[in-house]
């Protein structure tokens, strides 16, 4: 296996980039780099997609790098609407590109339209698999 364990602190940010231990062995940021990492940054916004019934609509968007060979870590796209009760439901996988650098790019979107709710806030859940 190329998988790498992730051991140590994950709430330690010890290179002071702004991200703690656990996410920069998931996202695949270079630890120790005290540099800023835009590559190791989620990306919020919006795009158009099929709505499944013949239209389209736009929807909340959530794109991350994910390091291909931490398969101890769990990632969990999750949505609310309040920023107090977050669920996993309501997130659908888009796609996943590889970097060609043992990590790939992934996108998630909410299935609500933009246009159908008031607010609606997405976010990346990075736990360690138990």
């Amino acid at each position: 296996t190329d998988a790498i364990p992730f051991a140590g602190d994950p709430d330690l940010d010890n290179d002071n980039d702004g991200l703690n231990a656990l996410l920069e062995h998931a996202l695949g940021s270079i630890k120790g780099d005290a540099g800023n990492s835009p590559e190791s940054y989620m990306k919020i916004g919006a795009g158009m997609f099929s709505d499944g019934v013949g239209g389209s609509g736009e929807y909340l968007t959530i794109s991350y790098r994910r390091n291909l060979a931490a398969d101890d870590v769990e990632f969990e796209v999750q949505i609310a609407t309040d920023l107090a009760a977050w669920t996993s439901l309501g997130t659908e996988f888009v796609s996943s590109v590889s970097n060609n650098d043992g990590t790939e790019n992934v996108t998630y979107r909410s299935t609500a339209k933009l246009a159908s709710i008031p607010r609606e806030f997405i976010r990346l859940l990075v736990t360690i698999r138990p």
